[in-house]
């Protein structure tokens, strides 16, 4: 039970983990994005 419970937290923690990634690499994008169009503007 023990085990399962570990096994789940390494689940839930990966996956905030990489949910993390993917919104500072949106981010990053839209901000590159918003650059780019701010100076050719």
């Amino acid at each position: 039970m023990r085990d399962n419970l570990c096994l789940l937290l390494v689940l839930r923690v990966s996956r905030f983990a990489f949910w993390l990634k993917e919104l500072n690499l949106t981010r990053l994008l839209f901000w590159l994005d918003y650059d780019a169009s701010l100076h050719a503007g």
